[in-house]
């Protein structure tokens, strides 16, 4: 399976990766000091919550350092492997994933994208208790239809995944009159996510304000490969505000649709899921089917980008 990584796009999932056990298979390698730095930087023990099969995060805090922490684990041990070959030509992360591919991109430290993240969480978290909600995927209804149908309910287009495929949030009142007028128009499908509350969207103003002054305390530096921002799908450069974007972030729709283009454009010839499961790849599907679609959740996967096989006598991934 190999894959020339300077011609790949490494890209980081979010929340909706989380399942149990998710770091399992890193548990016995040698990036599992990531855990460490995470345990120290937290003052508390997360081992069990990213091992034992049984045990799911009980809060949004929990389930976003789950994530992040299982991405930080694979980019470890894809750059241990690297052993100086090079690395990816660009990265990009869909919503929390975005601490990662700054990580991977050289502009935040482990600790300092573990702090970040378990205060975001936190934040987001009491601000979701505040003002209560949730997020609703919509299937296979033209994203004009769907801006059309929130404006008039009072929610949001969260997520712009792919062609068809998109995420509302909003309060409940708002998300059900939004889930009837569609059902009334007789297009498209709904699914009900499981998630505490209404992310990215205005609702999230309280934890953004907030936020945004842990970000001034902490040192951004000049990306060392190009990051996708996933709030506008352009190059992030060395004149970002990252304090500015991130705080954005919470209360922005995430235009992943435009992230994978961008990535592609850039000269993108696979595109490299890397943490837990294959949420992105899925996406990815729809939007960039030209490319190769490959999923990493294990360090066996890993290992097998370095396959010295030519890539085209493989089969997709």
């Amino acid at each position: 399976m190999y894959v020339p990584l300077d011609r790949a796009a490494i890209v980081f999932p979010g929340q909706g990766a989380q399942a149990p056990a998710m770091a399992a298979p890193w548990h016995d390698t040698s990036a599992w000091h990531v855990v460490e730095t995470a345990e120290s930087v937290l003052e508390r023990r997360l081992d069990q919550l990213l091992l034992d099969p049984d045990l799911r995060p009980t809060s949004t805090t929990e389930t976003q350092l789950c994530v992040l922490v299982t991405s930080l684990l694979a980019w470890e041990y894809l750059q241990q492997s690297l052993r100086g070959t090079g690395g990816p030509l660009a990265v990009a992360g869909h919503s929390l994933g975005q601490f990662a591919a700054l990580v991977a991109a050289g502009t935040l430290t482990t600790a300092d994208a573990i702090r970040l993240v378990a205060i975001r969480g936190s934040l987001t978290e009491a601000t979701c208790r505040r003002h209560p909600g949730g997020m609703v995927a919509v299937l296979g209804v033209e994203t004009q239809l769907v801006e059309t149908v929130c404006r008039r309910s009072g929610s949001w287009i969260a997520n712009d995944n792919a062609p068809g495929q998109l995420v509302i949030a909003g309060t409940e009142q708002a998300l059900g009159a939004t889930e009837q007028a569609l059902a009334k128009l007789g297009v498209g499908k709904t699914i009900r996510l499981d998630v505490a509350g209404p992310f990215h969207t205005p609702l999230m103003a309280p934890a953004a304000r907030e936020f945004t002054h842990h970000l001034r305390s902490v040192p951004f530096t000049a990306p060392n490969r190009p990051v996708v921002r996933n709030s506008d799908g352009q190059v992030a450069g060395a004149e970002t505000d990252w304090t500015a974007e991130l705080t954005t972030h919470l209360t922005a729709p995430v235009r992943w649709r435009d992230t994978q283009r961008r990535l592609v454009e850039l000269g993108a010839t696979s595109l490299v899921e890397l943490g837990h499961g294959t949420t992105l790849t899925s996406i990815a599907r729809r939007t960039v089917s030209d490319v190769r679609l490959i999923s990493i959740s294990d360090p066996h996967t890993a290992d097998r980008l370095h396959d010295p096989i030519p890539e085209t006598a493989q089969t997709s991934a």
